[in-house]
Order: C-alpha cells, then sequence, then structure tokens
C-alpha cells in the first residue's frame, strides 16, 4: 500500500511538473480571467473604503452628526 502511495505520488508530481513547464492555453485564458476577476474586486474594495473614510470625514466636519 504505502509503495503505490509513493508511485501515486511521483506520477502526479510528474505531471504537475510537465504542467508547469508547458501551460496550456486553457490554463492561461482561465488564470487571466481570474486576474481580471480579482482586480475588479480589489478596485471595489478600495472604492469602498475610500467612501467609508469620506463619509467619516464629513461627518466630522459637521459636528458629529448621523
Amino acid at each position: 500500500m504505502n509503495k503505490r502511495k509513493h508511485t501515486d505520488t511521483s506520477q502526479l508530481s510528474g505531471i504537475l511538473a510537465e504542467l508547469a513547464a508547458n501551460p496550456s492555453v486553457e490554463i492561461l485564458d482561465s488564470l487571466r480571467g481570474l486576474e481580471r476577476k480579482t482586480a475588479t474586486v480589489f478596485t471595489l474594495l478600495k472604492a469602498s473604503v475610500y467612501s467609508i473614510v469620506l463619509q467619516q470625514e464629513i461627518r466630522d466636519e459637521d459636528g458629529g452628526s448621523p
């Protein structure tokens, strides 16, 4: 049983090494799509944080009224 796990692990390691050396077009396209989505989420997060900070500054200037 242990020998089989070692064989499976070495086969998987070989497959992963081959994929890393020669990434497929599908993987690259998927990664590009993921990168675009991540960038969009990050931009929205920054805008939300900026909006909250701006609202707090305005509230502080008005004397703290909600």
